[in-house]
């Protein structure tokens, strides 16, 4: 039959894809039934559109979706003959849009029967499809969109070796939270726990929000020194930085110690630095945020609590220093300490330091901080000198008369202080010599400073010395009452025995 002789006879196709045009060849009968084969897959779809719909998925997960349903409307088998062809169609594509007409395209164009994209980050499904085939999909996608489609009720357990696990949890539970929490998936919330003995976040959430984590862990659970942490400044208005800031520096070791004690993994990320600045009365402190946060707060509290005076007055007995004297140096030392006070409060709180010449004591009263430091200041200044600024000497004369060299040396060093002294200044304590003459002993008293008497034991060295023979100074003393004879036997027998020197 002529059916048969078409199906037993050859035939060749060749597609023209420049102008959708089949070119055949082979006998009339192949042909012919070719030609009816065509015009049988070449008519006209139920629907001149391919529709585009975008589905804002609210629990199920847009990645899984998608390979779902390509998975359930995939031609099968993908690589049987003909089946290429039948996946493609001449159409124009469509969108709904909710308070308008559809939005299609002008110009028809070769499209595939189903297109499926999902776009994580906004948790979209993008669906290209025939009209017909649509319907199904949007059914499917609504019946699977139900709460619990995203959840894979999976627990993770994220050991910190660095950061800490508060912290963290913080940082991450911040992420969805806020203004943007309503657009964000209930499965996609996560469900944090802490284990601060292990520095651990036991997780419970979806894969999409483990893979947030994930790579926030990777840039935040990294090991920072603690010179390249966060510094900050604390300004003290009544507290003395310098006196706060070693309480403040032990009470955080402390703290890091009793973190190290408990097996906390990450303590060493505790450790403070306080350094104060005297200059500008302020704290620095160097840090985490929570760190910060409680050395600002405590710092903050101890300077504005009121000063508190140890005891109403306090007696300070003195040794050596004289009480007078002492007084009146710690009493310019902080009035000049306290002359730049910042605030009234702070220049009330100025020590009061009397002293009581009687019984060489000093009444002092002042607050805590200031205490310490005039206790400490007395017990360096109330000692016996060891190299004292003027010494009091004795030096006794060999050859010379003290009576004579005594004054002569007073009036030189009056003299050379009198030119040092520039016009218009006072003269120097320690520069004054005084120089007093013993007759008995023919010795000079002298109190000077340590240069000038090396000066002076020079000096002396070159007056102090025997006359010459030929030189020597001859004196006639007549005698009124006393025998010559006697006087003279008795003044060589002092001279000789050594008891007398003229």
């Amino acid at each position: 039959s002529t059916s048969g002789q078409a199906l037993v006879s050859g035939v060749n196709v060749t597609a023209d894809a420049r102008t959708n045009a089949l070119i055949i060849a082979g006998s009339e009968e192949s042909v012919a039934l070719t030609m009816l084969l065509v015009a049988e897959l070449d008519r006209q779809p139920a629907s001149e559109f391919t529709e585009v719909k975008v589905f804002k998925l609210e629990h199920a997960d847009a990645g899984r979706m998608a390979g779902l349903v390509e998975q359930v409307f995939a031609e099968q088998p993908a690589g049987a003959p003909g089946v290429a062809g039948a996946r493609t169609y001449v159409t124009r594509l469509r969108i709904a849009r909710e308070k308008d007409r559809p939005l299609s395209g002008k110009i028809a164009r070769s499209h595939p029967t189903l297109v499926v994209r999902a776009d994580a980050p906004a948790n979209l499904l993008v669906v290209v499809a025939r009209t017909d085939l649509m319907a199904i999909v949007v059914e499917m996608v609504k019946q699977m969109d139900v709460p619990g489609a995203g959840a894979l009720n999976v627990v993770r357990l994220y050991p910190l070796k660095n950061a800490d696990a508060t912290r963290m949890a913080q940082v991450i539970g911040g992420l969805y939270t806020g203004a943007n929490a309503n657009l964000i998936r209930p499965e996609d919330r996560p469900t944090i726990t802490i284990d601060t003995r292990t520095n651990t976040m036991v997780v419970a959430s979806s894969e999409k929000t483990y893979a947030v984590i994930d790579a926030l862990l990777r840039k935040l659970d990294s090991k920072l020194p603690i010179d390249l942490r966060d510094i900050r400044l604390v300004q003290l208005v009544n507290a003395d930085a310098a006196s706060l800031a070693p309480t403040l520096q032990q009470m955080m070791d402390a703290r890091v110690q009793r973190q190290q004690s408990l097996g906390v993994g990450d303590a060493e990320a505790l450790r403070m630095i306080i350094v104060p600045d005297a200059r500008s009365n302020y704290l620095i402190v160097g840090g985490s945020a929570e760190g910060h946060k409680l050395v600002a707060d405590l710092a903050k509290r101890l300077d504005d609590a009121p000063p508190a005076l140890s005891g109403q007055i306090q007696l300070i007995a003195l040794t050596n220093a004289n009480a007078g004297t002492l007084g009146l140096t710690l009493t310019n030392l902080f009035n000049q300490r306290y002359a730049a006070a910042r605030t009234p409060e702070v220049a009330r709180q100025r020590p009061i330091i009397l002293p009581d010449l009687r019984t060489n004591l000093l009444l002092v009263a002042a607050n805590q901080d200031d205490s310490r430091v005039i206790k400490a200041l007395v017990g360096k200044l109330d000692s016996k000198p060891v190299n004292p600024a003027v010494e009091l000497v004795v030096i006794p004369m060999k050859h010379n008369d003290a009576g004579a060299v005594g004054p002569m040396i007073q009036r030189v060093f009056a003299d050379r202080l009198q030119a040092m002294t520039p016009p218009g200044q006072q003269v120097a304590p320690q520069d004054v010599v005084s120089v007093e003459a013993e007759g008995l002993s023919n010795a000079l008293v002298i109190s000077a400073s340590k240069d000038n008497l090396v000066m002076i034991r020079a000096l002396l060295a070159k007056v102090d010395v025997a006359p010459p023979t030929e030189t020597g100074v001859v004196r006639m003393y007549p005698l009124k009452h006393a025998d010559v004879s006697r006087v003279a036997s008795m003044l060589q027998s002092l001279v000789s025995q050594g008891l007398y020197k003229p």
